[in-house]
């Protein structure tokens, strides 16, 4: 993954190129990536570490004066082979959104999503685990925004929006659909998500 900076003159130039500590051949590093700040999140869908294919997702920091060091690597608490977690990832306000579509939770394929969050001693810690309603491919795009996440689940057609309470508890507010949706459209492989607007 690389990083680009904007120079004072309004041009782009390549700072960084971001590598894994244990990366190996089709990993699929890269797959997804999501900014924040000073945080970058990577997802690598293929990668082994809890069976071909489980996936995993890397965070790089930034330190303020140009290096971005990995800060940690996440996998599922749950992950098995093919789940593809990490084929997704969204990060906002200190918490980390991954899909996992291939995940066989309700169903073959049925996919899942995982929250994150950077608790008091730094670490990132999995809070809660989603699932959609019939909805095939859950998590194959994840984008969070403040309190709200949205969810695409392409094998379904949909793209599913929670929102976030005072307790931390994620609630399913709505499920998107086009008027015009026709069978095999892949509505919700993409979302995104800002302010009051998806």
């Amino acid at each position: 993954a690389y990083v680009f900076i904007r120079n004072g003159d309004g041009g782009w130039k390549q700072q960084t190129e971001l590598i894994t500590s244990d990366g190996t051949a089709n990993d699929s590093y890269g797959i997804s990536v999501s900014l924040s700040e000073n945080t970058a999140v990577i997802g690598a869908s293929d990668d082994d570490d809890k069976g071909k294919a489980s996936g995993s997702t890397y965070i790089f920091v930034h330190d303020g004066a140009g290096v971005w060091t990995q800060q940690t690597k996440l996998t599922a608490s749950d992950g098995v082979a093919d789940d593809c977690f990490g084929t997704s990832v969204s990060v906002s306000d200190g918490t980390i959104f991954v899909g996992n579509p291939n995940d066989d939770d309700i169903g073959e394929d049925s996919g899942s999503a995982y929250e994150f969050f950077l608790d008091g001693d730094g670490n990132w810690t999995q809070r809660v685990k989603l699932h959609g309603i019939n909805s095939p491919l859950f998590g194959a795009s994840v984008s969070a925004s403040d309190d709200t996440m949205l969810i695409g689940a392409r094998g379904q057609g949909a793209a599913y929006v929670f929102i976030c309470d005072d307790d931390d508890t994620w609630t399913l507010q709505a499920k998107l659909t086009p008027t015009d949706g026709t069978a095999g459209a892949g509505f919700g492989n993409a979302v995104a998500v800002s302010g009051n607007t998806a």
